[in-house]
């Protein structure tokens, strides 16, 4: 994993080139092929201490997480390895197969990781079934690709769901652009055909995106994104990101971690005061860099504005 910790909360595909990550120096640290492709989502990804990297051509016959035998000869089958960086060091803690791996699949050809879950690619997958959860074992098509998620609970790691476009059909390379934030989940199908939403012919390579939802223990399709003006060989959804409603999110959880203010104290005469005084508890508020204290008190006034951070519930100074 290379002499350097990799950039922490830093997504690897912000222009970087597809299979390098890039440490607190800058340099590459992780990966190989250097060379900058365009409409390929990138075979590593790094979320916090949590790292994956595909194989795509890997050639092991195992399936699922850590499979007890892995005997090679299934050629291009796939795989991806989960990393994590705990105690100073980063170790391997999954190896991960798919439940219905076959030789060509390329499974670990693109990823996407959020906390807990991570999206895996396999660009050649072959199942003709279509949406969420259908049939792994029906191989009638020629490489329609599918992508796979897997979460991490007190258990380990273990495979969660099994997706594919909305009506599958050959070499339409599901998959081969993919974000995930949480419980949204976007997957492009660059060669895909059909000119509008549910057409399966016309605009050859035209291509779309899908968005998913997880919610009430189940992920489900919300849309089938199609530009206005589509085009063959348009490849539409080649390229994907995903940031849901970060910051949105951030600012109502930073609200809610306010636990006193002096906003609502009126003055003598009943007007509003000019300063400000908000204590937050930081261990609620999302994106703050480690070691967050116990509060942070902000204060503004027209003469002055500070922070005062508070290690614990003794302040002792300021």
């Amino acid at each position: 994993a290379g002499h350097h910790r990799p950039q922490v909360g830093r997504a690897v595909n912000e222009g970087e080139a597809p299979g390098v990550a890039v440490d607190r120096t800058g340099d590459p640290a992780i990966g190989e092929q250097p060379a900058t492709v365009h409409g390929d989502a990138p075979h590593v990804a790094i979320d916090g201490d949590r790292l994956v990297v595909g194989a795509r051509h890997e050639d092991g016959c195992g399936t699922g997480v850590n499979p007890a035998s892995n005997p090679d000869g299934c050629d291009s089958s796939g795989a991806a390895y989960i990393f994590e960086y705990a105690n100073g060091a980063w170790s391997q803690t999954a190896y991960v197969k798919p439940s219905n791996m076959d030789a060509g699949d390329n499974f670990g050809s693109h990823m996407a990781i959020s906390g807990t879950r991570v999206a895996i690619t396999a660009i050649y997958e072959n199942s003709c079934s279509a949406g969420v959860g259908g049939d792994m074992s029906n191989n009638a098509c020629n490489s329609p690709g599918a992508v796979f998620t897997f979460e991490k609970d007190a258990n380990g790691w273990g495979q969660e769901e099994y997706f594919k476009s909305n009506i599958p059909s050959d070499s339409e390379r599901y998959g081969q652009g993919i974000a995930l934030d949480g419980d949204r989940l976007v997957v492009g199908a660059g060669r895909q055909r059909g000119c509008t939403v549910g057409q399966t012919s016309g605009c050859n390579n035209g291509g779309s995106a899908y968005i998913y939802d997880y919610a009430n223990g189940a992920w489900s399709m919300i849309v089938e994104l199609k530009p206005s003006n589509l085009n063959g060989g348009d490849r539409f959804g080649e390229d994907v990101a995903l940031d849901g409603d970060r910051v949105l999110r951030a600012f109502l959880a930073t609200i809610k971690a306010v636990l006193r203010t002096n906003y609502y104290q009126p003055r003598a005469d009943g007007g509003s005061k000019s300063y400000i005084s908000i204590k937050l508890d930081p261990s609620r508020v999302p994106e703050l860099p480690q070691p967050l204290p116990m509060f942070e008190i902000f204060v503004y006034a027209p003469e002055v504005e500070g922070i005062h951070l508070r290690g614990g519930k003794v302040a002792r100074g300021g």
